[in-house]
């Protein structure tokens, strides 16, 4: 059997919760025994170069932080078809450019996933250092809990 869904972890770990996505790979990896077929996958900051990673893959879960007007903590989930209207809170980081534009990419070549979700939460500290603050180190368990149930929804 193929690769046929991903877990794709995104941020910036080096800006304490804008890592958040990264952080809840790392747990799944150690924690999760995923399906057959699926992908796992520490994208860091690399946007536009992961677009080899997700074309024609059938599911795609996308976690990550982004700006959004909740409390920091909040986990938010949505679908590719609610994307534009939460495009200005995906443009939290330089990465995130990358994760829109790899996605028009992959529509526009027609080798996007069917369906594309994303997980997200709320950051509260975003200085220079590293690790979460206590507030999100304390959702990755929750997050990572989630995408598995994702991972296991074929």
């Amino acid at each position: 059997m193929g690769i046929d869904q991903g877990v794709l972890g995104v941020g910036n770990i080096l800006l304490r919760d804008e890592g958040f996505g990264v952080f809840v790979v790392r747990y799944m990896e150690e924690k999760f025994k995923l399906p057959e077929g699926t992908r796992l996958l520490d994208g860091g900051t690399s946007g536009i170069s992961l677009l080899d990673y997700v074309k024609g893959l059938n599911r795609l879960l996308i976690i990550d932080a982004i700006k959004e007007a909740a409390p920091p903590g909040t986990l938010v989930e949505f679908s590719s078809d609610e994307i534009e209207l939460l495009a200005p809170s995906l443009r939290m980081s330089p990465h995130q450019v990358g994760i829109l534009d790899l996605l028009s990419i992959l529509r526009f070549e027609g080798s996007a996933p069917k369906e594309i979700d994303f997980l997200c939460v709320i950051p509260k500290e975003l200085s220079t250092g590293l690790g979460l603050s206590e507030e999100l180190e304390a959702l990755v368990p929750v997050a990572a809990k989630k995408a598995y149930e994702w991972a296991n929804h074929a």
